[in-house]
């Protein structure tokens, strides 16, 4: 294992230095964060995707665009902020999450996420569900 690390040592990474750092779209749809504040994590959505996780500081971006790619092998390929329609609702009334509803244009298939922050650990939480036609 040692011989591999030496081979490498020293050398750039493939595609160095890679896309530079930047913030994504400032047009967003929903912000959320944990009821507790135990937990140091916030979020955005836009284009009805998750873009944005913070954490440990609201200034502080973790990830950018989290979304999912859908294709069948042979005749399509969907980007998901791109190429479906959205739906965006409150989970509950009393909770500070959000339900994304992903329709496929054709009405192949749709994609329904709920996105929340965990209330003692600083995690966002997608649950995500691919619903082929009914």
């Amino acid at each position: 294992m040692d011989s591999v690390f030496k081979i490498f040592k020293g050398k750039e990474a493939f595609g160095h230095p890679g896309m530079p750092p930047r913030w994504t779209r400032s047009e967003k749809e929903g912000v959320g964060t944990a009821y507790n504040t135990a937990s140091r994590v916030w979020f955005t959505l836009s284009h009805g995707i998750l873009n944005e996780v913070y954490f440990p500081t609201v200034d502080s971006p973790q990830i950018r665009d989290m979304e999912y790619l859908v294709t069948d092998g042979e005749t399509f390929f969907h980007e998901e902020k791109r190429d479906l329609s959205t739906e965006l609702e409150s989970i509950d009334g009393h909770a500070l999450g959000y339900r994304i509803i992903k329709n496929d244009p054709q009405g192949r298939y749709r994609i329904v996420k709920e996105i929340i922050s965990d209330p003692h650990l600083p995690c966002v939480l997608m649950r995500t569900l691919l619903e082929g036609p009914v």
